[in-house]
């Protein structure tokens, strides 16, 4: 779940999508510290709602908009607003 932080912005409705395993993992460690450590430690046991919380997350991962470098001889321009 923290690795996909990175991609949350080419993710449609990451917020929605990932909330009921965010909800999981917070409740796993609320006695504990919010660290990685803390959190691989943790053992989860998954709902069927949440495995299709997770496929659901999977898929929406897939469709994600694809972010990558334009290529060399294109041209690229930049619009600002300075108001």
């Amino acid at each position: 779940l923290c690795a996909c932080n990175w991609i949350r912005d080419s993710v449609i409705d990451f917020a929605r999508v990932f909330e009921p395993m965010q909800s999981k993992l917070n409740g796993a460690l609320v006695s504990r510290s919010r660290n990685k450590h803390s959190a691989r430690a943790a053992a989860l046991t998954w709902s069927d709602d949440e495995r299709g919380a997770y496929s659901q997350a999977l898929q929406s991962i897939a469709n994600s908009a694809e972010l990558y470098f334009p290529e060399d001889k294109t041209t690229i321009c930049l619009l600002t607003d300075a108001s």
